[in-house]
């Protein structure tokens, strides 16, 4: 704050403002809720593939 002092009393308004813009950009924005709605929508393949199975086609799909 004694940044902001000093600079009115020498009439720089400027370190002013750009001192409350990075105050602006520093506010927290809020994040939604995380959102789950696709869980279990691969239960009816469960029984077809085995977790390695499904590994080794993510790195396919990927192209690793």
């Amino acid at each position: 704050m004694a940044l902001l002092v000093s600079a009115e009393r020498g009439g720089t308004i400027e370190v002013r403002d750009f001192v409350e813009f990075l105050l602006e950009r520093r506010v927290c924005k809020r994040g939604r809720k995380l959102r789950q709605d696709w869980a279990g929508a691969l239960r009816k393949y469960r029984d077809q593939y085995t977790s390695l199975e499904l590994q080794k086609k993510a790195l396919e799909w990927r192209g690793d």
